[in-house]
């Protein structure tokens, strides 16, 4: 995180396959919880897009992680991903216990861990959303959170085509 707040985190980007670092990303997710429901849906056929595979992988797998530590065993996280404009476009939905919409421009704040008060008996600093935010900005691209309370989350990123 302070590689990233002074500026010395420097990308290693080449070109790379997004959809097999999606396929990876979520056939490790299974194997790591396998009670959940993790399911890949690729919306429209993607291009190769020049980054840093370790970050990009770093923010798939917090997404993803986040979204199985806050849903009930069972219940479906959906990860797609598609190609609008020159932009890839990826979410990581769940159906877990959502973030009250207050909250929710607080996020990505560092530190910031709306669950500590709501699920207290899960582990972290409150680090990982502002470690992807800086991340997914780094490379070019937006992030954002939508949530309903008690219904789930979506976050999405965008990476866009053609990083400098």
């Amino acid at each position: 995180m302070s590689r990233l707040e002074a500026g010395l985190l420097k990308l290693q980007k080449a070109p790379a396959n997004i959809t097999n670092l999606l396929k990876e990303a979520v056939s490790q997710a299974m194997f790591r919880y396998p009670a959940h429901q993790i399911k890949l849906n690729l919306i429209n056929k993607l291009p190769e897009v020049n980054l840093d595979t370790k970050r990009v992988w770093q923010v798939l797998d917090n997404l993803i992680d986040n979204a199985c530590k806050y849903s009930k065993e069972g219940t479906e996280i959906v990860v797609s991903a598609q190609l609008i404009w020159q932009e890839i476009w990826i979410n990581v939905a769940d159906q877990g216990i959502g973030i009250p919409e207050e909250e929710l421009h607080m996020v990505f704040e560092r530190m910031y861990r709306v669950e500590q008060r709501l699920t207290p008996e899960i582990d972290g600093a409150g680090l990982g959303l502002a470690i992807c935010k800086g991340l997914v900005e780094a490379h070019g691209g937006r992030i954002w959170m939508e949530s309903e309370k008690g219904k789930g989350s979506r976050c999405c990123f965008t990476l866009p085509l053609h990083v400098k």
